[in-house]
């Protein structure tokens, strides 16, 4: 057991590419002052992949310890309304070994029944609103609140922002500021223009866009949407210096997943097993146990950040966790990890290999994509996917395939694979596909 007092906060960030956070490289907007100092402060990993995508599998994966493929959560709907037992979720060690955890989210009304058992307590930031539009200053209301009452206590308190998520609805002063900043370089006009003509599923088009300008703005306000909670996530720390706890707090900031914001034609969503939607921040700040401003390569698991918390709060994990301590990686022992394997099951399914260099998607239902069974990708250099190399690496594509493959099979039988499941039901789960069918449908019609 830790001499020092066990503090953990848990900043879990809806829909967060790391390519649009300044730490991460991100220089044509101002997203993040808040994020980037933790970043300095701490340890900051390049390559970092949530297990599962998106939304339900992640949170899954994070707070049972184990990965869509053992928790059988790997897509949202009927699928994803409850996991297979088989060990205690992180919550319930963390309460056992004496600490006070609470979770402040609207995330269980996805729904996820599921979640709301292994907490204390978990407070909805604001229950008159659909989940998915509680907005930063619901959350850190309840938060500062918290925190001011439990701040001599050992906790983890996982804070979930949801404002990176679509609808960007907040208010135009938000978004204002961040219409003066010129377009990205990617999407490109000429892609944007393509896109625009070729109408692609959940594309700009999809969502009311209508020309360049269009594009542009939708991104300036995703950007606006970032800051805005950058900014309530910088209230926290403040509260934390205030309360004389902020270097006695082991503080994570990472996303369930990020987002397509153009590849794939898709927009404002996450629905390719693709780099955009697998790769999210990781960033860890604890003075007392890790270095500041040391960059990490990786890859590892988003989830890998809770193991790591709960070796710092002295908590054995239970046997049949799948993550790992990022500790020895940290000190500079042993890498955590040769490669990750991550799972995407909405709108369409399939599992991608990521190591420092490549990235190796195997595809079990396309979905409305045209995705090939088989793609690899050198994502260091093509970061959006745009050249499929397997034919032309074959040495490449030959070992990851062994890989994956045989990390399949230590995962157990075949059928009893959920994601195997789920691309054998037809329309990938189908839960909401009716609706979404029926989007289309319309839009095709009007164009």
């Amino acid at each position: 057991m830790p001499s020092r007092m066990r503090r953990v906060i848990y900043f879990d960030i809806d829909s967060l590419r790391p390519d649009h956070l300044g730490c991460y490289g991100y220089v044509h907007r101002p997203t993040s002052p808040a994020i980037d100092r933790i970043a300095r402060e701490g340890v900051r990993f390049e390559i970092a992949y949530t297990s599962d995508a998106p939304c339900m599998p992640s949170r899954a994966a994070t707070f049972t310890g184990r990965m869509g493929v053992h928790n059988g959560v790997v897509t949202h709907g009927p699928r994803g309304l409850s996991i297979r037992p088989g060990a205690p979720m992180v919550p319930e060690l963390l309460a056992k070994a004496g600490m006070r955890t609470c979770s402040i989210a609207g995330f269980g009304r996805h729904p996820a029944p599921w979640f709301y058992s292994p907490w204390h307590e978990v407070l909805d930031p604001e229950p008159t609103l659909h989940f998915q539009l509680a907005q930063s200053h619901h959350v850190n209301r309840l938060a500062e609140d918290w925190l001011r009452h439990h701040a001599h206590e050992e906790f983890f308190l996982h804070l979930q922002y949801w404002d990176p998520h679509v609808p960007y609805d907040l208010p135009e002063a938000v978004h204002e500021p961040f219409y003066k900043y010129p377009p990205n370089p990617y999407p490109s006009e000429s892609l944007i223009r393509q896109q625009l003509e070729q109408f692609p599923p959940m594309g700009a088009s999809f969502w009311g866009m209508r020309t360049v300008a269009d594009v542009h703005r939708h991104l300036q306000k995703y950007d606006a949407q970032i800051r805005y909670t950058d900014d309530h996530v910088g209230r926290i720390i403040a509260l934390l210096d205030e309360l004389g706890i902020l270097d006695e707090t082991f503080i994570v900031v990472t996303a369930d997943h990020g987002e397509q914001q153009g590849e794939y034609g898709s927009y404002q969503d996450h629905n390719v097993p693709c780099e955009a939607t697998f790769r999210v921040p990781l960033i860890l700040r604890a003075p007392a146990v890790l270095p500041q401003g040391r960059v990490l390569p990786g890859p590892v698991h988003a989830q890998d950040a809770v193991r790591t918390a709960l070796e710092y709060c002295g908590v054995e994990p239970h046997e049949k966790y799948d993550f790992v301590s990022l500790f020895p990686e940290i000190r500079g022992e042993r890498p955590a990890r040769e490669f990750v394997v991550s799972g995407q099951g909405l709108y369409s399914a399939g599992r991608c290999l990521r190591t420092r260099e490549w990235m190796l998607r195997k595809v079990y239902h396309p979905g409305f994509w045209p995705l090939a069974p088989w793609s690899l990708f050198k994502v260091d250099e093509d970061p959006h996917e745009e050249h499929d190399l397997l034919k032309e690496r074959l040495d490449v594509s030959h070992d990851l395939r062994e890989k994956l493959e045989a990390w399949e099979a230590a995962q157990g039988s075949r059928a009893d694979d959920p994601m195997r499941q789920l691309a054998a039901e037809g329309t990938h789960g189908g839960w909401a596909q009716t609706a979404v069918l029926d989007r289309f449908a319309k839009r095709y019609l009007s164009a």
